[in-house]
């Protein structure tokens, strides 16, 4: 008896209790673009440290070289992402249309 007594409530909590949430509308993804905009600043920095700090064609050269030209590159890698995030900003003509869509779509109901 207490078996069945437990599978209908559970039934009843994967019916009515946690069901799925009503869907909303969002802008963007929020806070995750700036987490993913640190994760990628930190990948850059990471990977070029880690090739010239543990890379063997630059063992003959001395520190403070290395620490310079890892910081000129590190610039230079900075920027080039920036160039293209700025590049890539434009939304494409298809999502516009879509967004248009969806604004006459609410407007309507």
């Amino acid at each position: 008896v207490s078996s069945y007594i437990q599978i209908r409530i559970d039934g009843w909590k994967l019916c009515q209790a946690f069901r799925r949430p009503q869907p909303k509308n969002a802008e963007d993804i929020g806070v995750w673009q700036d987490m993913i905009d640190i994760l990628s600043v930190l990948a850059i920095i990471y990977n070029l440290a880690l090739v010239f700090f543990t890379g063997h064609y630059l063992q003959d050269m001395q520190w403070q070289y290395r620490w310079t030209l890892l910081a000129l590159l590190e610039l230079a890698a900075l920027a080039i992402r920036y160039a293209i995030q700025s590049a890539l900003s434009v939304r494409p003509r298809e999502v516009e249309i879509q967004l248009e869509r969806q604004e006459f779509l609410v407007k309507k109901v």
